[in-house]
């Protein structure tokens, strides 16, 4: 095997489990603890409290799963 077919096959591999990885990582749901937080500012929003408007749920996971966001709420404070 020449270096280049190397290369170019250890490449190949690189794709497939960087692929692999990002298909799983879209799979995931948003985390409880982050959608919490989101229920807080909407309800926060419908008080009077007005600040920028929070996407509905369900836009919000696609833009999660497509920037490979896990667990982004745990840990912050209510």
């Amino acid at each position: 095997m020449t270096r280049t077919s190397r290369k170019s096959s250890l490449h190949q591999q690189i794709d497939e489990n960087l692929k692999r990885v990002f298909e799983e990582t879209l799979q995931q749901d948003v985390p409880d603890r982050f959608m919490d937080l989101l229920a807080q500012l909407r309800a926060k929003e419908k008080a009077g409290d007005a600040g920028p408007a929070v996407p509905e749920a369900s836009s919000l996971t696609e833009t999660t799963d497509q920037t490979g966001a896990s667990d982004a709420g745990k840990g912050l404070g209510s």
